[in-house]
């Protein structure tokens, strides 16, 4: 038996949002892509993470939770030693291995999870990254909005 789910993300304006009236979790404070040699594919998740960093103005210590797609372990294990994650911060509910890969709607799946987390943990910020087999990556950096 096939067990079929799904997974959304609204994103508007913060206008629109009070507008409608509809509830803010959290906010996208930058965003940014990154492509690498197809042979190294699933590193591009540091880059992407890098850039985005940058865009945000803020550091790797500045951020209290790292969503990152895990397709294998070592992707897990290379991005945490060339970024400095402490492995506290690092899908810590687990990863895809643990819990399964939601084909399709990954981003949104690691989005809702992060926000899930920062509340929580009455945190503010986190990093959601992906990174695909032909190289390409992007990384979001997002804060928590509290009521």
């Amino acid at each position: 038996m096939a067990t079929l789910a799904g997974a959304a993300v609204l994103l508007a304006s913060p206008h629109a949002a009070r507008r409608l009236k509809l509830p803010v979790r959290g906010k996208v404070l930058a965003v940014a892509n990154a492509g690498v040699d197809h042979t190294l594919a699933l590193t591009g998740s540091v880059d992407a993470t890098q850039r985005a960093l940058a865009r945000a103005g803020l550091a790797v210590s500045d951020i209290d939770l790292f969503e990152v797609n895990e397709s294998f372990a070592a992707l897990m294990l290379h991005y945490m030693k060339h970024l400095g994650v402490p492995h506290d911060k690092l899908n810590v509910n687990g990863g895809a291995i643990a819990l399964g890969h939601a084909m399709g709607s990954t981003g949104s799946t690691l989005v809702g999870m992060a926000l899930d987390e920062l509340e929580r943990r009455d945190a503010h910020r986190a990093v959601i990254a992906i990174c695909g087999a032909t190289g390409v990556a992007v990384a979001m950096v997002i804060e928590r909005v509290r009521p």
